[in-house]
């Protein structure tokens, strides 16, 4: 088992590119297979809106598995999985303020590459793909603010630790 601590980015969720950290467990299945849980977090944003000022967050979590092939002290390979993600928005200095959140996962895919540096301490690059199934936009006063892609890109780098 293993427990991993990244930080990386969300291309199309937010309004722009926002800086993520996810936090995740993995379980190695007949050594070269692995399923990974996997949650994260993004740093907020905010846009303009109508009369004021919209501020977004995303909160995901994630559940895939990996063929992870190994050479040395490196492995990496193929992973598909499923995603869900909670987008929440909520408008400031706005004459009757709004606020509202929506859920929507899909399908994804993506790779994962680990090197070992000891027997219990690997460093690790992923990206991944998400089809975004079921994302709607927000709007406030009946004007667009904001709506994620129906595609998502995310990438992140960090470390992984057997115990």
């Amino acid at each position: 088992m293993r427990l991993s601590a990244e930080v990386g980015f969300d291309a199309f969720a937010l309004p722009s590119v926002a800086p993520t950290a996810a936090l995740g467990v993995s379980v190695a299945v007949r050594d070269r297979y692995w399923v990974e849980l996997r949650a994260l977090g993004a740093l907020p944003q905010e846009v303009a809106a109508t009369g004021g000022r919209a501020r977004f967050t995303l909160f995901g979590a994630a559940l895939r598995g990996c063929y992870l092939a190994q050479a040395a002290s490196v492995a990496g390979g193929p992973c598909l999985g499923v995603s869900v993600v909670r987008i929440g928005g909520e408008g400031k200095g706005l004459a009757q303020p709004l606020s509202g959140a929506q859920l929507y996962g899909g399908p994804s895919a993506g790779a994962l590459a680990r090197w070992s540096l000891t027997p219990r301490l690997a460093l690790r690059a992923t990206l991944e793909g998400l089809i975004a199934l079921g994302s709607q936009p927000f709007n406030v006063n009946s004007v667009r603010v904001y709506a994620p892609e129906s595609v998502d890109l995310s990438g992140a780098f960090g470390a992984d630790f057997r115990f």
